[in-house]
């Protein structure tokens, strides 16, 4: 077929593409077994659909690699030759006596939604307490290179390990779902950067709980325009509720832009101090 690469082509395109991908992933994807170096590999040598490094949809199509191997074990067996928009989805066929013949169809939620065929959003929610289905693993900065994702939905599963500055501050970004997982870690400041390329108007949402997030909570999460809900309960913040967040609860001059709903382990960061508040009085996990 014409789209499949010699192997001469893909030795030659293999250092070029490499160079291409040191901004996104480092010095990682020359490392071995790390998931920069194995996805590049996968991507390279052993996908299918051999999309050229020049394809518009070749660096989107490595990101998603790169998550799935971060993610490993059952992640990693979504990986096919069809579009990444698709994975997650399976065809199963039946043959109909009485018909005559045999039909197909499309079982499965993609777990990349794409619009115009770029990733807009990224659905992987699992039940925690099901090990057949919760994903393990952890979250790769190069997703913060996507550059239209909007909604990131990780939750119920059994992630681990800090979530990468850059996704916090992902200015297309108006959904943060990371609750119940065992992500570690402090909030950045740069959290306020998030959806900063949307409207304000654009309702934005972070869901924290139920992680083993520690610290304080920074005051520029109060800049994320649009914020409609912030969820940070059982977790292992500290310290006092910024006032710059307290302030969202109570926006009088413009009601239609304040916070909605806010929630938080009294018992260690109080936010009685707005009237979005709605206290968690639970152990830390």
């Amino acid at each position: 077929p014409t789209n499949v690469r010699t192997s001469k082509a893909t030795s030659e395109l293999v250092p070029q593409t490499a160079q291409m991908l040191l901004p996104i992933s480092g010095e990682a994807i020359f490392q071995e077994e790390t998931p920069a170096k194995l996805a590049f590999d996968w991507i390279m040598r052993r996908d299918p659909m051999k999309r050229a490094p020049t394809d518009r949809r070749f660096l989107q199509r490595y990101i998603l690699v790169v998550f799935l191997f971060s993610l490993g074990g059952k992640a990693v067996a979504r990986l096919s030759g069809e579009d990444e928009c698709s994975w997650g989805t399976y065809e199963s066929c039946a043959y109909s006596p009485s018909l005559g013949k045999t039909s197909c169809w499309t079982t499965g939620e993609p777990y990349a939604t794409c619009t115009r065929g770029l990733v807009s959003k990224i659905d992987l929610v699992g039940t925690r307490g099901d090990l057949n289905t919760a994903i393990t693993g952890s979250v790769p900065s190069e997703l913060a290179f996507l550059p239209k994702l909007e909604s990131l939905v990780l939750r119920d599963n059994i992630l681990r390990g800090t979530i990468p500055t850059a996704i916090f501050g992902l200015g297309t970004l108006s959904r943060l779902n990371l609750s119940d997982n065992n992500f570690t870690g402090t909030i950045p400041s740069d959290i306020g950067m998030m959806g900063s390329k949307l409207s304000s108007e654009e309702q934005k949402s972070v869901n924290l709980a139920n992680n083993k997030f520690a610290g304080t909570i920074p005051p520029e999460i109060a800049h994320i325009a649009g914020l409609k809900e912030l969820k940070l309960h059982r977790n292992r913040f500290e310290g006092t509720m910024p006032a710059s967040v307290c302030s969202l609860g109570t926006n009088t001059f413009e009601p239609s832009s304040a916070l909605k709903l806010l929630t938080s382990d009294c018992a260690k960061v109080d936010c009685t101090c707005s009237s979005a508040c709605k206290c968690v009085y639970s152990p830390t996990p």
